[in-house]
């Protein structure tokens, strides 16, 4: 089947009687050309966003690398704003042939952003229990410190 591929041209495809489409439907040749042509579309598209993806990457760490503050200079998550705004312009810009490319730059910055800051979280949850303020960093939260406690009852001797 695949040297009958080479046989036929594209125009073969668009310009077929019925009798035609009717025998390469029984002989299979209408999925063969169908199935390639989507894996195809497939692959080049998945290229395409794992390109967006490294490049969206490769920009967030080259500004994490570079700044000081790293991602949250003045406390403004750079690549939280960056997933806010893709996923905004992806809506917005519904229509356009480039909002799917901006709906893949808000999904990489999402998952840069939900990365760190669930590495920060559960760094100072574990840092928490190791000092061993608490089984779990932010439960003590509204309770007096032991510490504190002690320190007051120094002063008042």
């Amino acid at each position: 089947m695949a040297d009958d591929l080479a046989v036929y041209s594209p125009s073969h495809f668009a310009n077929r009687s019925t009798l035609r489409k009717w025998y390469d439907k029984l002989t299979g040749l209408d999925r063969a050309t169908g199935s390639v042509k989507v894996h195809a579309r497939e692959a080049a598209l998945t290229a395409r966003q794992l390109g967006e993806g490294v490049i969206t990457g490769a920009v967030l760490g080259a500004i994490h690398a570079e700044l000081r503050e790293g991602l949250d200079p003045h406390g403004v998550p750079i690549d939280g704003t960056i997933a806010v705004l893709g996923a905004v312009g992806a809506f917005a810009m519904a229509n356009e042939e480039y909002a799917h490319d901006l709906r893949n730059i808000a999904t990489s910055a999402a998952s840069v952003f939900a990365f760190r800051k669930t590495d920060a979280l559960l760094s100072a949850k574990k840092a928490a229990r190791i000092a061993g303020e608490s089984a779990m960093a932010g439960e003590d939260i509204g309770r007096e410190d032991h510490v504190l406690r002690a320190a007051r009852a120094l002063d008042n001797l």
